[in-house]
């Protein structure tokens, strides 16, 4: 590991971008988009894939600021609190003067 880096290598590295979405991050989106909050299991139910894949992709959307979270909603089965995800408001600000 190198530990002496230039200044302009380590700004270079630091400017790229992240906000791209990768195909299975777009999939996700696509569920997402009619603006439902829904749980990381429920969308890995609408997708049909296992629970992990699921909640990688979220999280890294919700790392991207792609994703937000809304509350919590209680699985009947488990009796634990699972995290609502939504696609945030396109003008958060304009909320509150409405």
């Amino acid at each position: 590991m190198r530990t002496q880096v230039s200044q302009t290598s380590l700004s270079a590295y630091r400017s790229l971008s992240t906000a791209a979405l990768t195909g299975t991050e777009m999939e996700v989106m696509a569920v997402m988009n009619d603006g439902v909050a829904r749980t990381r299991r429920q969308i890995a139910d609408e997708l049909g894939w296992r629970d992990g894949p699921t909640c990688g992709r979220c999280n890294s959307l919700v790392a991207k600021k792609a994703l937000i979270s809304v509350g919590g909603q209680k699985n009947p089965e488990s009796n634990k609190y699972a995290e609502l995800l939504q696609i945030p408001p396109n003008n958060p600000q304009g909320v509150l003067f409405q």
